[in-house]
Parts: structure tokens; C-alpha cells; sequence
């Protein structure tokens, strides 16, 4: 029975320590229970660098996030090591934080300067803590990677341009407007194999940078770290840019320059910009009728243009419509357009200044257009004035106004009667011309007359003699 019994007793006690056991397993297994039993937990986590990548002789600022996910750290200080290449004060290179409780978390700013010999590469930046608990008086410390110049990946896919282009397609003096960079992975699968070993295709984009060396000025600056693309994937970056005031007419090259997974892979071509002031002209269409002007608006620049409109001025001249809105004018485009026009009397008729098209309106031509019998003068009873037009469009998103004159391609006449001034003039003319003809047909009626008298007299003279 004494046997049995300590039979029994040694089954319960294994059954309990069995128990005991599984206990602390899964009391072990519980998030953060390890962590708990063994004190302060520092973790230190850089979550910004910039610039990224940092180069040689760049200052660098790190953002570092302190996080205790341990029991409560007193007494917790930071230190920045300044070891080859990167360098910081002593006065800012040390950090007292002080007490973390469990879960804490705290960010602090370094600011810290790459030697300007350093080479290109991944460099070890340390950074250390230490607190007041037994297990971490000492010094604890951890290396962060820091690129400098460009960073190397493994990655194995190739950034292409595929595409750049700009608003507007065609820059005028004066204008600001977008140079759109589309960038592509040319990679087709997503992962490759070489020398026994499979390496992703990704496209690391470290940095795209849009450089000019003429007037044309970039006002965007460079992009760091633009992202990952993955294969196939495409990324449009813009730049804004603009054309001073007085940049002259031609073609200007700027510099796209790209930092891929590598050196390797590093990208640089040109981006052309056309610069062209050419803008709207307008001609004389057709031999005017009475009453309308018909013009031929065309497009001279070198790139389409939005919100093309044309409004005709002159003095004392109404026209109808008053502006005349085209919209949309492709490079090289021509619209005909027509005005009615009249005077405050309503009376006008028009005449071309000769038989073929005398002139026309150009761009940035000087000169107003004369009206004019095409002698240079307005007869009298004739309306003479300064034929101008007032010419809207839109570049991209530059908005233009000109004023668009011509030389002397219309005669304007009055339709109405002569002025009443003109009557007494014309009259005593009229009076003058008729009794000058009525005196010398009595002149020669009267020399006649006289004539015929003397010869019938000496005839009957002869006769009574003989």
C-alpha cells in the first residue's frame, strides 16, 4: 500500500510540473513577456535622412526614433560616434534623454557632416546608448548603412526615359511651363538568374536632376529618392521651367540627369527646348464688299495655341461681330473670319486700295492701317481712320495679348449723300462751265452773222454799178 501510494504522489507531482511547464511556454510566447523579464529594451531607428543620398562634403541631417520596448529606462543617453567619413561636434554629438517608461518613444535631430574625400558607397554611421540598468551601463552599440554618392543595389532592372515633352510644346519670350519626364522599367519579369544566383528587377531611382546652362531657367529642384519601380512600371516627373523676357528665338539644351540602382546605371541625355515668338498674323482675305471685312487669321508659331481671339478697332467704326473667338489654332492653321461693319450713320462700302492684295497684318508689324482712296489721302466726304486689331491667345498657360496692325489694304467710302457744304461750290461750278459755253457759241454766232453782212453788201454794190 506505502508503495502505491508514493506511486500516486509522483503522478501528481509530474502532472503538475508538466503543468507548470506548458504554463511558462506560452506565458514566454506572449508579446513583449521576454522583454518584460529582461529589463530596458532601446531601439534605435534613423526614419529620415536628408539629403539622401548624402554626398561627399554634404552636412546630413538624421532623424533618429528612440523607442523603449522594455520595462523603464532611467537615465538614457544617446551618443553619435564621429568616426571616417562623417564627423559632429562634441557639443551635439551626446543626447541625456533621461527616463523612458515602457512603450516610450522619442525623435531626436543630428546633424552630421560627410568628409569631403569620402568615396562613393555604403559607410557605417555607429551610434550608441547606454541607461542605468545592470544590463546596459555600458555602451550598446549599433551600425546604421549610409549611402554616399550612389548607393549600390542588387537590383536588376534598367530605368529608360521613354518620354519627355513639355506645356507648352513651343516656349514664347516671357513664358513658364512644365518639362514632363516619363521614366520606365524595361524589365518584363520579376526576377532574373545569373551566376547562380536570382536577383529582383526592380528600378531603384536615387535621384533626377534637370540642369541648364543657358537663360532658360529651372525652378524645380533636384528629386532624391524618387522610389522603386517595379518591372514594366512607369513615373512621370515634372519640371517646371521659364523662358526669360528677351531670350531670342532657337532651339536651348538642358541636361536630365538620373542616378539609377548604380553608377552602372546612371542616366544622362538632353531635353530640347524650342523658343519661338512667332504668334498670330492676319490677311486680307478676299476684295472687300460693301459692309463686311474678311480676314484669314493663321497661326505662325511653332505650337498650338488656345483661346485665339480677334477683335478689329477704329474710329468711329462699329463692327459686328465685336470679337471673334476661334478657339484652337494648330501650327499653321487658318481660319477665315468676317466682320460687318458701319458707321454711326450705318452707312459704309467698302473698295480695295488696287486690284491685288496690298498688304497685309504680320506679327509685330508696325503701322496702322490708313484708310484711303489708295492715294495716301481720304477725298472729301470720306471717312479716314487707324484700322488696328486686338489679338488674345493663350501659350500653355501664359496668356498673350497683341496688337496686330496693317497697311493700308481697305477704302471705306461713304454711301450717304455729299456733305451740304459741298452744294454752292459745286453749283456756282456747274453755272460758271454752262455760261462760259453759252459765250463762245454767241461768239461765233456773231462773227458769222457779221461776216455774211459785209459780203451780201458788197455784192449788191457790183451789181448796181454795172
Amino acid at each position: 500500500m506505502f508503495t502505491q501510494k508514493n506511486t500516486g504522489s509522483l503522478r501528481v507531482a509530474k502532472a503538475g510540473l508538466s503543468a507548470l511547464l506548458v504554463l511558462m511556454i506560452l506565458f514566454s510566447a506572449l508579446p513583449g513577456t521576454a522583454s518584460a523579464l529582461s529589463g530596458p529594451v532601446i531601439k534605435m531607428t534613423i526614419v529620415d535622412e536628408d539629403p539622401y543620398p548624402a554626398q561627399a562634403g554634404d552636412r546630413i541631417r538624421i532623424l533618429l526614433q528612440i523607442e523603449n520596448t522594455g520595462t523603464k529606462a532611467d537615465n538614457v543617453t544617446i551618443n553619435v560616434k564621429s568616426e571616417y567619413p562623417f564627423s559632429i561636434s562634441a557639443a551635439d554629438a551626446t543626447r541625456v534623454i533621461g527616463t523612458m517608461t515602457s512603450g516610450r518613444k522619442v525623435y531626436e535631430e543630428f546633424y552630421i557632416t560627410v568628409d569631403k574625400d569620402a568615396l562613393n558607397g555604403v559607410r557605417d554611421l555607429k551610434i550608441r546608448y547606454k541607461t542605468d540598468d545592470e544590463n546596459n551601463k555600458q555602451w550598446i552599440e549599433k551600425v546604421f548603412p549610409i549611402a554616399v554618392g550612389n548607393q549600390a543595389f542588387d537590383s536588376m532592372g534598367t530605368v529608360a526615359v521613354s518620354d519627355v515633352s513639355s506645356s507648352p510644346a513651343s516656349f514664347m519670350p516671357g513664358d513658364s511651363g512644365l518639362v514632363n519626364i516619363t521614366l520606365k522599367n524595361t524589365a518584363t519579369a520579376g526576377s532574373i538568374s545569373m551566376k547562380n544566383a536570382t536577383y529582383d528587377t526592380n528600378a531603384h531611382i536615387q535621384g533626377i536632376e534637370l540642369i541648364s546652362r543657358s537663360d532658360i531657367v529651372v525652378t524645380t529642384d533636384s528629386r532624391t529618392d524618387v522610389g522603386i519601380l517595379g518591372p514594366g512600371d512607369s513615373l512621370t516627373v515634372p519640371f517646371q521651367i521659364t523662358v526669360p523676357e528677351g531670350t531670342p528665338d532657337g532651339r536651348y539644351l538642358l541636361t536630365l540627369a538620373i542616378k539609377g540602382n548604380s553608377y552602372e546605371y546612371n542616366i544622362q541625355r538632353d531635353v530640347v527646348i524650342d523658343v519661338n515668338s512667332d504668334s498670330v498674323g492676319i490677311i486680307q482675305s478676299a476684295v472687300p464688299s460693301a459692309g463686311v471685312l474678311e480676314l484669314d487669321v493663321v497661326n505662325y508659331h511653332s505650337g498650338s495655341l488656345k483661346s485665339v481671339a480677334v477683335e478689329p478697332v477704329m474710329d468711329g467704326v462699329t463692327f459686328f461681330p465685336s470679337v471673334y473667338f476661334i478657339g484652337e489654332m494648330k501650327e499653321d492653321d487658318l481660319y477665315t473670319i468676317k466682320f460687318n461693319m458701319s458707321d454711326a450713320d450705318g452707312n459704309f462700302s467698302m473698295q480695295p486700295s488696287s486690284s491685288r492684295r496690298t498688304g497685309g497684318m504680320m506679327p509685330g508689324r508696325a503701322g496702322a492701317a490708313e484708310v484711303t482712296d489708295g492715294s495716301g489721302a481720304a477725298p472729301a466726304g470720306q471717312t479716314s481712320g487707324n484700322l488696328t486689331f486686338r489679338v488674345t491667345y493663350v501659350n500653355g498657360n501664359n496668356a498673350h495679348e497683341e496688337t496686330v496692325s496693317g497697311d493700308n489694304i481697305l477704302v471705306i467710302r461713304s454711301s450717304g449723300t455729299s456733305d451740304s457744304s459741298d452744294s454752292p461750290v459745286r453749283t456756282i461750278a456747274v453755272i460758271a462751265v454752262i455760261l462760259i459755253i453759252l459765250l463762245v457759241i454767241a461768239h461765233f454766232v456773231l462773227k458769222s452773222k457779221r461776216g455774211y453782212g459785209l459780203i451780201g453788201k458788197n455784192k449788191r454794190d457790183k451789181g448796181r454799178s454795172e
